[in-house]
């Protein structure tokens, strides 16, 4: 399916198989989770723009963002250099690195979603969980909440976003502003 309708499907047809694998065979008919309806809401309103690919090579902004513990930084060097941060809440502070790296990835998106918009936009995290949840989803419903929300933000602004793990070595900049 990925083939023939973008890289978007992974993300949109997790919990229907996940949904399809808990049911006693092939053939019989089982229960749609919450998230698998969603899925397939999404089928129904998307097919027609074939899962709208936001993932694109040659971008022409690149983005960098980083998540510490306190909080979360971002730049982005064609956009003028605009810069993005912000400081975590307590309930924040409390979820996973992986969680804080996508929330993150959102925030910088959400920040500078007006300087993008109609942009092929490169970005880069050093973390690596971060670029596969944004590429497949994830079978934890959070992370998948966030890799849909961002998503979603891209599909608003036209945004064909592609997302790239990098070691921390060349993510010293964002580094320093999440701090």
């Amino acid at each position: 399916m990925g083939l023939a309708l973008g890289p978007v499907v992974p993300l949109w047809t997790r919990s229907l198989y996940r949904n399809i694998l808990g049911s006693a065979s092939w053939d019989s008919p089982f229960h749609m989770s919450d998230d698998a309806v969603c899925d397939v809401l999404f089928w129904c309103d998307n097919f027609d723009n074939s899962g709208y690919p936001i993932w694109l090579l040659k971008p022409e902004v690149i983005s960098f963002s980083d998540a510490s513990e306190s909080g979360w930084g971002s730049f982005t060097a064609q956009v003028g250099g605009k810069v993005a941060v912000g400081s975590w809440s307590l309930e924040e502070m409390g979820r996973s690195s992986t969680f804080r790296e996508l929330w993150a990835t959102r925030h910088v998106l959400e920040s500078l979603a007006p300087h993008l918009k109609g942009s092929k936009v490169l970005h880069r995290t050093n973390n690596k969980n971060t670029e596969i949840i944004l590429s497949i989803g994830s079978r934890k419903a959070d992370l998948r909440d966030e890799a849909v929300s961002i998503y979603k933000l891209c599909q608003a602004y036209d945004i064909h976003l592609t997302v790239e793990w990098v070691s921390r070595d060349y993510n010293v900049v964002a580094d320093n502003y999440c701090r």
